[in-house]
């Protein structure tokens, strides 16, 4: 998290499809923050996204520092 900052997410945020890698990444994070951050429509029989895609991923950035602040407090 070091080399991050919210500016970051709010360039991200601004991609119609992520460059390589960046879609898996943020579709781990997902799951690891699945019912720690309310922007992830999550299935509570099984805890796990109902949909990982980019437009999904996208949603965790709508606030850029809030996400930002849910990931440094994870």
């Amino acid at each position: 998290m070091n080399g991050i900052n919210v500016k970051d997410f709010s360039n991200l945020k601004a991609f119609n499809n992520p460059p390589e890698g960046i879609g898996e990444v943020f579709y781990s994070v997902m799951y690891l923050l699945t019912k720690h951050y309310d922007a992830i429509d999550y299935n509570p029989k099984n805890n796990q996204p109902k949909t990982l895609s980019w437009p999904e991923a996208k949603k965790l950035m709508a606030s850029p520092q809030k996400f930002f602040d849910c990931l440094l407090g994870f």
